[in-house]
């Protein structure tokens, strides 16, 4: 009876492996766009009315601006802080 080698590739286990590692990944990536959305949540905010009126928002738009994504559309990058 021969034991098979430990390192030679089994499927079972490497689907298992990137079932994690896929998990892993839309987890992180989720993480990191809450921490871009919170960001650009926080420096739109500390923008004054005047300047939010002209990039094409008002003070209570802020939180469903960025959270729809709608931030490419505005005069300002939130990442930036400067008119484009």
């Amino acid at each position: 009876m021969s034991m098979a080698n430990p390192a030679t590739f089994h499927p079972a286990i490497h689907r298992g492996h990137t079932g994690f590692l896929q998990s892993f990944a839309v987890a992180y990536r989720r993480f990191a766009e809450w921490q871009d959305a919170r960001s650009a949540m926080r420096q739109l905010s500390h923008m004054s009315d005047a300047a939010l009126k002209d990039i094409g928002i008002t003070r209570n738009e802020i939180a469903g601006t960025v959270l729809r994504g709608r931030t490419e559309n505005l005069s300002v990058t939130p990442h930036e802080g400067a008119f484009r």
